[in-house]
């Protein structure tokens, strides 16, 4: 089209909102400052699409150039705003961590950011941890969230915030003897 602002052209043959005192048909109005090019026909501008121009699009472009809507099911309110998942956390409930309440889930401008609360917000992040360039969430020890609630430890530490510390002793020939193993 030779307007940039114009994006989708819809056609709609459905009666909307319809009384019988209504004359003609299909749709009455094109929202968000869509044109109406013709009976029943929305021109709409950048943002927004559907037959009346209601439905709005969220576009949000990664560090690596792509552009993608909302990510992990966020819902896109209004024109390039997502609402990401959020639920309350449950590792409090876990008897050997001391972990505070919050709300887990995703966030950032396009839903791609997990939330981890036994972890801590950090906004440098590397890309591959921060598609959205928005940062990423830490843990403890080198640790990263790549999950909602989920920590991906640093070899040497384990456990859901990658604080406890893991052990490797290697037995060499003279602890085999005083153990009285063969292996």
């Amino acid at each position: 089209p030779s307007n940039p602002l114009v994006t989708h052209i819809f056609q709609n043959k459905i009666h909307k909102n319809k009384t019988p005192d209504d004359k003609g048909e299909g749709i009455f109005e094109c929202h968000n400052k869509g044109s109406c090019i013709a009976p029943d026909v929305c021109t709409c501008t950048d943002g927004w699409s559907g037959f009346d121009c209601s439905t709005p699009l969220c576009r949000h472009e990664q560090v690596t150039g792509a552009i993608v809507g909302c990510q992990n099911s966020g819902i896109c309110q209004n024109k390039d705003d997502c609402h990401c998942v959020r639920t309350v956390s449950i590792l409090w409930l876990l008897r050997d961590y001391d972990i505070e309440r919050g709300l887990t889930g995703w966030t950032g401008t396009d839903c791609s950011m997990p939330v981890c609360v036994q972890g801590y917000y950090d906004p440098d992040c590397e890309v591959r941890y921060a598609p959205g360039g928005e940062g990423c969430y830490r843990c403890a020890n080198g640790g990263v969230c790549v999950a909602p609630d989920t920590c991906q430890c640093e070899r040497g530490w384990t456990g859901v915030d990658c604080r406890t510390p893991v052990c490797e002793a290697v037995a060499d020939e003279f602890i085999r003897s005083q153990l009285d193993t063969a292996d």
